[in-house]
């Protein structure tokens, strides 16, 4: 009983008091400090605005970013032959989000040389099947160049710069693959396509279509630099599109192109089917 009593008046001794006082106040320093310190190593409260880095070279980034107390790590890289090498194609968090100091900005770049692929067999396959294939892979139809054979626009050959290539060989995607194609054994004609107020990248397209082949390209004065030239539509055409404008499967249609609006007549009609004059095999004034 004489131990309890001791005990308790212990409790409430001044010394005790005292003691525990002095636990709790430098618990609380502590406590305190360690905050004070957690909230400046996290830069609690301190936000800044990550900046625009799309378009940006690699070498560009670290000079940029040091000042402005951020980082950054290249995530991945893909190959895009319409932007420049090496240059900042995507960020991860966006221009203008707010984030820390210290962050990393995750980015992805445009590679400096394109992937490889492996030439895929398209031969014997027709022209559709083969298009089909070349494209899913990243390469460019080139030339069409018919040549007589009973298998009607079946590919006979695929050739890079004129020399044939073979299945498997490593090549660069986006890679121009000209085709060999079976024109029949007839003197197969076909009626020019309209190709006005179209881009060169489109009228190419539409040519293939009908088995032909885009020719010269002449562009105006408004056309300063390649960017243009992407942009620009054909004003005119030879062969002109009209009823009687027949040319022999593979042959090339010539353009021009501009970037004046004024010049393009978009109002050339579509042809009357009942108004197309279908040319004689034995024809030769046809072009």
């Amino acid at each position: 009983m004489q131990k309890i009593l001791a005990f308790i008046k212990f409790l409430f001794s001044r010394t005790f008091v005292l003691q525990v006082l002095l636990i709790v106040i430098v618990s609380g320093l502590l406590l305190f400090a360690t905050l004070e310190y957690l909230k400046s190593y996290t830069h609690h409260g301190e936000e800044i605005t990550v900046p625009d880095l799309i378009g940006m070279s690699k070498d560009e980034l670290k000079d940029f970013l040091s000042p402005k107390s951020l980082k950054f790590v290249i995530l991945d890289s893909t190959y895009s032959q319409d932007q420049k090498k090496g240059i900042v194609l995507a960020q991860h968090p966006e221009a203008m989000s707010k984030v820390k100091i210290n962050r990393t900005i995750y980015i992805s770049i445009n590679a400096m040389n394109p992937p490889s692929v492996k030439m895929p067999m398209v031969i014997d396959k027709s022209l559709r099947q083969a298009s089909s294939v070349l494209k899913n892979i990243g390469l460019e139809i080139g030339e069409l160049i018919y040549v007589p054979d009973q298998c009607v626009n079946c590919v006979l050959g695929q050739q890079i710069s004129g020399v044939e290539i073979l299945n498997d060989t490593i090549i660069q995607k986006g890679t121009i693959v000209d085709l060999v194609i079976g024109g029949g054994l007839s003197d197969e004609k076909i009626l020019v396509p309209l190709l006005i107020n179209l881009t060169r990248d489109e009228a190419s397209e539409k040519l293939k279509t009908s088995f032909l082949n885009l020719g010269a390209e002449l562009y105006d004065g408004s056309v300063f630099d390649d960017e243009d030239s992407v942009s620009a539509r054909i004003f005119a055409q030879h062969p002109q599109y009209s009823a009687k404008s027949w040319v022999y499967m593979g042959s090339s249609v010539d353009v021009e192109l501009t970037k004046l609006e004024s010049k393009i007549d978009t109002n050339i009609p579509i042809l009357d089917s009942s108004l197309i004059i279908v040319p004689f095999e034995n024809d030769t004034s046809i072009h």
